[in-house]
């Protein structure tokens, strides 16, 4: 009787496998998942169970579970490739990086989930059966049929995503359809994949909504019958033509990816009736708030596309025939009167000049300064649409932050108006500092308790006050923040970012930002008194977040977030005259890497280019693009023999990015106070909320741009 004891110990490891991954590694139960998974653990089994006992009986029973387990491997591919052919086809070619991960998906796994059972199959018949030949016949069938399979696979999905399309109007036929909305002449013909929508968006909302047919000529026609010759003007009419008509995807993992932000919409109909929520709509109600993925609720992003489902369900359901209505996906091509340049259309990006770059900063501070209390409290988040601060949940951390870019810009251009702001919130922190630790150390301290972040940052932005309003007191301050700092510091070079006030001793706790935030302070302490022992907590900090760190299997700090340790080292060189190889070495890998996540033009259906992102279906975090641009303008020159060239384009593209996105005012159409939003920057695409650190971030990117090469 031959057995197969080599065989069933490659099945029992996959068996391993399998259940570690589904066990272990998946932090949630999910059906979708855990049944597959069951499945590919019993036909693992059940296989090496069988090739154990051996014999033709045996040999039978694994080859069916081997059948079923290449069947579970070539629906995974099937599932993988539809999964990628949905998304290519919503949301265009997915890029390099895209690619880049189906292709490893598809290499990983192909060999172990087709070719390997295949292998196995083909064994187990040369071994029982005895014919080679059959054996080889079968192998290839196994093989091209799975391939072929996968082919299909791609082509049906991605037909499928994309639906029916049909081209955008011009511009010529959109002012001929604006100015008949004002009573002057005939509406114009053009034929829509869609129905056409109008909207009347006053005050930060929308006021009214015409859907219409899939023609534009009587989707005016009915406007104007309904609401009168012309069309109301209290407000910014928008139309918003329909180019693509498609079904949502049936994957259930894809519900949060099923509409790319701010140009596509969802069409609901019930009978005659029809319920529509625009890109504008959708906007404005902040319906592309990033949420959990249910599988691995630590990932959050897509949009709620079964809320945007119920919302409409709800509109149709007084009064409207019974029955299951009909879901579909639409993409406009979204047009106002007078024309903006909205997020369907692509725009140049703006030449990072001085004189432009200089005025995006002034805006800034005016931004900042536009919504500071007279106690010095900076406005925490602005809704744009509606012009309303909200100072819920607010943070110190980066109420320092700000306070550290407007020093920036005092003491960088100068600027009043920013010094006076800066002034203002460094008497707000140290109306909340007290002593915590050793004699002499002070941190500042809140309803939350010790604040090591704010502390840090308070220390920081006290080296450009002073470079600009020196007062004793301001000079005792930083000293005693940057004592408490100093007692904070573990002996190998890391930070302990908790603090019991109680006790009066560090916690040795470890949280984002905190230890670059604390690097940077102690790099402009040297600076500011020579001190040798601010010199030594810095090198010894920089070392250890740029080296050791890196070492550490389960290290809390992720390489795309060190854009304190980076400024901080930018800072080590120009204001210590000092160079450290090895932080120098990483902070370039960084930058290299970020190169390669840097957007060209065209990579996504946003106007996106210079930003950071992975791939072209999440739209990328324009304040992830203001920290990184910040940290590597700290680190290049455009002087000098050190001069990087790719460094200085990546960051001259940042700036550009940047630029793009700061609110000149911004989408008008949206607000309602567009001039109260003017040096706002929002930190993702599709947001209407301005928070102060987005605003910062992209503030200090634009100030360290301008002192690197002009």
């Amino acid at each position: 009787m031959t057995r197969h004891p080599w065989l069933a110990l490659v099945d029992g490891l996959g068996l391993l496998l399998v259940l570690g991954f589904a066990l272990q590694v998946l932090p949630a139960r999910y059906l979708p998942f855990d049944l597959p998974l069951g499945l590919l653990a019993l036909s693992f089994c059940v296989s090496a169970l069988a090739l154990l006992r051996g014999g033709l009986a045996g040999a039978r029973v694994a080859g069916w579970a081997i059948a079923l387990r290449m069947l579970l491997g070539l629906g995974f591919l099937g599932l993988l490739t539809l999964t990628a052919a949905d998304i290519s086809g919503r949301f265009g070619p997915i890029g390099p990086v895209g690619a880049g991960f189906m292709v490893f998906g598809l290499l990983l796994f192909f060999p172990y989930v087709i070719v390997f059972p295949a292998l196995q199959l083909a064994h187990l018949t040369r071994v029982h059966g005895g014919d080679a030949a059959r054996a080889a016949r079968r192998l290839r069938g196994l093989l091209l049929g799975a391939l072929t399979a996968l082919g299909l696979a791609l082509l049906g999905g991605r037909a499928y995503a994309m639906g029916h399309t049909a081209d955008a109007p011009s511009e010529d036929v959109m002012r001929a359809a604006f100015a008949a909305m004002r009573g002057e002449g005939e509406a114009p013909a053009h034929v829509a994949a869609g129905p056409v929508v109008l909207e009347l968006i006053r005050g930060g909302r929308s006021r009214a909504q015409y859907v219409g047919t899939e023609s534009l000529h009587e989707t005016v026609e009915g406007a104007l019958a309904r609401f009168g010759t012309p069309l109301p003007t209290d407000g910014h009419w928008v139309v918003s033509v329909p180019t693509r008509r498609s079904r949502p995807s049936p994957l259930p993992w894809l519900h949060l990816l099923q509409i790319a932000p701010l140009h596509d919409g969802v069409l609901l109909t019930r009978g005659d009736a029809r319920a529509v929520e625009t890109p504008t709509v959708l906007q404005l109600s902040g319906a592309h708030v990033a949420v959990p993925f249910a599988p691995m609720p630590v990932f959050q992003f897509g949009t709620d596309f079964g809320a945007i489902v119920a919302r409409l369900g709800a509109q149709l359901e007084a009064g409207e025939p019974a029955g299951d209505p009909i879901v579909e996906v639409l993409r406009f091509a979204t047009f106002t009167d007078p024309p903006f340049r909205d997020a369907t259309h692509r725009r140049p990006l703006p030449e990072a000049s001085e004189a432009a770059v200089r005025a995006a900063v002034v805006d800034s501070v005016e931004f900042i300064v536009r919504f500071q209390r007279a106690d010095g409290l900076f406005g925490y988040q602005v809704d744009a649409a509606r012009g309303i601060p909200n100072n819920a949940g607010y943070d110190f951390t980066r109420h320092a932050g700000v306070a550290y870019f407007l020093a920036q810009a005092a003491r960088m251009l100068p600027s009043t108006r920013a010094l006076l702001g800066a002034e203002r919130g460094v008497r707000f922190l140290t109306q909340r500092v007290r002593p915590c630790g050793p004699h002499g150390a002070r941190c500042v301290v809140t309803w939350n308790g010790p604040e090591f972040g704010s502390t840090a940052l308070f220390a920081a932005a006290l080296f450009d006050l002073r470079a600009v309003a020196d007062t004793p007191e301001l000079a005792q301050l930083q000293r005693d923040l940057l004592t408490f700092l100093h007692a904070q510091q573990r002996p190998d070079g890391e930070m302990r970012h908790g603090f019991d006030l109680e006790r009066g001793e560090p916690i040795d706790v470890q949280l984002m930002y905190f230890s670059g935030e604390a690097a940077l302070a102690l790099v402009r302490g040297a600076a500011s008194s020579e001190d040798p022992a601010d010199r030594d907590a810095a090198t010894r900090l920089l070392r250890y977040l740029a080296v050791t760190e890196r070492d550490a299997l389960g290290e809390p700090y992720l390489m795309g977030e060190e854009h304190w340790t980076c400024i901080a080292y930018g800072e080590y060189q120009t204001l210590l005259g000092a160079e450290l190889p090895e932080v120098r070495d990483f902070c370039d890998r960084w930058a290299a890497f970020s190169r390669r996540v840097q957007y060209d033009e065209g990579e996504t259906v946003w106007d996106v280019t210079g930003a950071y992102g992975l791939g072209p279906i999440i739209p990328p975090q324009m304040s992830g693009t203001a920290t990184r641009t910040e940290a590597f303008a700290a680190l290049a020159s455009w002087h000098g023999d050190a001069r990087d060239p790719d460094l200085e384009r990546q960051v001259e593209r940042g700036v550009q990015a940047l630029l793009q996105h700061h609110f000149l005012p911004g989408p008008t159409h949206l607000m309602r106070r567009p001039e109260a939003m003017r040096g706002g920057t929002t930190g993702a695409l599709g947001d209407l909320v301005v928070r102060n650190d987005f605003v910062q971030h992209a503030g200090s990117a634009y100030l360290r741009y301008l002192s690197a090469r002009f």
